[in-house]
This record gives structure tokens, sequence and C-alpha cells, in this order.
């Protein structure tokens, strides 16, 4: 009889694929700013690239950021990771006549 388990990956599995990412990241130009390993797949926040159709990421979270910006938190998944990066945009302007 044989069982088929789920291999769960362990810390150093996860550490190597956040590091296998950031190395393709940063040869698109991709800067990190924050990596967290606290999950089943690492999660890698980058700032916002200035072409991110190699990651094809989908909005995340939407948040007002005040009166004047609404800012998105996309993201995508890449070689293993999540990767998050943030889109601020300027709220439209009512004016009262």
């Amino acid at each position: 009889m044989t069982s088929s388990t789920k291999s769960v990956p362990t810390f150093n599995d996860l550490l190597q694929t956040a590091q296998g990412a950031v190395a393709q990241l940063a040869g698109h130009g991709c800067v990190p700013r924050s990596i967290s390993i606290t999950g089943a797949k690492p999660l890698i926040v980058i700032d916002a690239p200035r072409d991110h159709a190699f990651l094809g990421g989908v909005q995340h979270v939407r948040r007002g950021g005040g009166e004047m910006v609404n800012r998105t938190v996309m993201a995508a998944p890449f070689h293993g990771c999540q990767i998050e990066w943030d889109v601020c945009s300027l709220a439209p302007v009512h004016t009262r006549h």
C-alpha cells in the first residue's frame, strides 16, 4: 500500500524559492522592498515596476489613500512566490455647481 503525502516546504526551501524569484525580478529591473516567509509561499513586495507585463498582475486590494489619491495593491504569482506592488492614481475631483 502506498500513501501519497504532500510535501510541506521547509523554511530553507521557501528561502531558496524567494532568492530565485528576487534574482529573476532583478533581471527585470525590479527592486524588492520586503520579503516575508511566513506562509505557504514567500511574499515579495516590490516598488511599482515600469513595465509589469511580465508579471501579469491583477488587482488584489483597493484602498482609499485619502481625498486626492486612490491606492491599489496589485498581485501576481511569480516563480513560486506572491509578488505585490502599489499603484497610486489621482482620485476624480468632484466639483459642486
